[in-house]
């Protein structure tokens, strides 16, 4: 299986996923037929892959989460000792804390141009009653909070802010369902010969994920099937001209970590499929 990547950390892969996100695209794979009912051109290419990065980095989430359910700890305490390194991937250590029924791990870098900042919350639930350890638990729910900003807002930049929560049911069995709410917005900046300002307001729904046990083990999580929705509003200004407002939805159905994606902005649409990650085997 490939390996999951750091939670909502997009910047880094977004040309990636970009190139991915077009193949299968109405009559030809990069997106340039003549079709006039076909979306293509910059907007789109640049929406797909934040919306693609997005869905991709919720399933990081989620990988994540389960793997905090660990069947050989008996204390929360010794999870949270865990926590950094399961969550923000090596070399960024965090701080995790237990009170309250929750699990809370932060974790700030100071970066050249700006902070990069987690927050992620957990809860282990039994029959809807929050618990003081994840031991049986059959219930989690995940908050998270991501957030990249620069500090020079005079020159080129991308700001990043990703929120959400999720929920997890059935986590005493051999399927977990995940249903939630995820949020990105991405704020960026082009200076040229004419400044471009752009805005992205990404909003995810995730009506049901599954997730199967494997080998009594949650780690290396990947969804076997799901539907997501996701609404976007980009908001386009170039120079002193009035912004410019343009909607998306994408339908997402979910098989064994392979995604079957619509698009549709006004009369236009188009079809592709994206490899989110590989179900592990027995």
């Amino acid at each position: 299986m490939r390996s999951r990547k750091s939670l909502f950390v997009l910047g880094l892969f977004v040309l990636g996923l970009a190139a991915i996100s077009l193949v299968g695209c109405g009559d030809d794979e990069k997106g340039t037929s003549t079709n006039p009912n076909l979306l293509s051109g910059d907007d789109y290419v640049a929406t797909t892959a934040h919306v693609n990065s997005s869905v991709d980095s919720t399933l990081t989430v989620i990988a994540n989460g389960l793997a905090s359910l660990m069947t050989n700890v008996s204390e929360d305490d010794d999870v949270v000792a865990q926590m950094p390194g399961i969550f923000y991937g090596p070399g960024f250590p965090g701080d995790g804390s237990f009170a309250d029924n929750w699990m809370v791990v932060t974790a700030t870098s100071l970066t050249a141009s700006g902070t990069v900042y987690y927050l992620d919350s957990l809860q282990f639930l039994i029959n809807g009653t929050p618990q003081s350890t994840s031991v049986n638990a059959d219930q989690m729910v995940v908050k998270h909070l991501w957030r990249v900003t620069n500090d020079d807002t005079t020159t080129t930049y991308v700001d990043y802010e990703a929120e959400g929560g999720l929920l997890f049911e059935d986590l005493d069995g051999q399927a977990a369902t995940i249903t939630g709410d995820v949020s990105l917005e991405v704020d960026s900046k082009e200076v040229g010969t004419s400044t471009t300002w752009e805005t992205w307001d990404i909003q995810v729904d995730i009506t049901s994920l599954t997730v199967n046990r494997v080998n009594n083990q949650w780690t290396g999580s990947c969804p076997v099937a799901g539907d997501l929705t996701a609404t976007v509003t980009l908001t386009t200004q170039v120079g002193d001209a009035q912004p410019v407002v343009t909607e998306y939805e994408y339908t997402m159905t979910i098989e064994n970590g392979s995604a079957s994606v619509s698009a549709v902005s006004g009369t236009k649409s188009a079809t592709y499929n994206v490899d989110f990650c590989t179900v592990p085997t027995m």
